[in-house]
């Protein structure tokens, strides 16, 4: 699992970039002071990370989920499955199986 939270804080960091560096450090920055979470605390409180991002960018939350997904995918080699709506949660659960299955000792 360490592995895998690895790779999503790494996703998240790009996915983030999105918004510019300025952007991407002012959100880590103000999810500390709101929730005192660090970057590598995400993946353990992705629930609270969403609805943060949410809080802050309304419906475009939606396209900074959809960037993340696609940089996981990208760094697992992986492909989700096709849906119409897929959130980052759903996402995840889909990956971890993904992952463990992939890399079972």
């Amino acid at each position: 699992m360490k592995a895998f939270k690895k790779v999503l804080i790494e996703a998240i960091d790009a996915g983030l970039f999105m918004l510019g560096e300025y952007g991407r450090d002012l959100i880590y920055s103000r999810l500390k002071d709101s929730y005192g979470l660090i970057k590598d605390d995400i993946p353990d409180h992705i629930e609270i990370f969403i609805k943060f991002i949410k809080e802050i960018f309304g419906h475009g939350a939606v396209a900074i989920e959809k960037e993340i997904i696609s940089h996981l995918s990208k760094k697992l080699e992986i492909k989700p499955n096709e849906k119409k709506s897929y959130s980052l949660i759903e996402y995840l659960n889909e990956a971890r199986k993904i992952f463990d299955e992939k890399f079972k000792s």
